[in-house]
């Protein structure tokens, strides 16, 4: 999910490999986060959750965040 929502596999991979310590699980997770990318994207389009956040705030909030 992580891979697929902040648009970071090899994010999610290496915090996968860091919280089971296991190496032999990086071949499922790989499968697991290339499917989840598919999906995420036939959802969502090309969009990332973070572009979405911003586009979901006014005009007037995003140009009082820059200064």
């Amino acid at each position: 999910m992580m891979g697929a929502t902040l648009r970071a596999p090899l994010a999610a991979l290496t915090a996968l490999l860091e919280l089971t310590a296991n190496p032999n699980i990086i071949l499922p997770g790989m499968l697991a986060v290339a499917t989840a990318e598919l999906v995420s994207r036939a959802l969502r389009g090309e969009r990332s959750v973070f572009d979405a956040l911003i586009n979901a705030q006014p005009m007037s909030t995003r140009l009082k965040s820059k200064s």
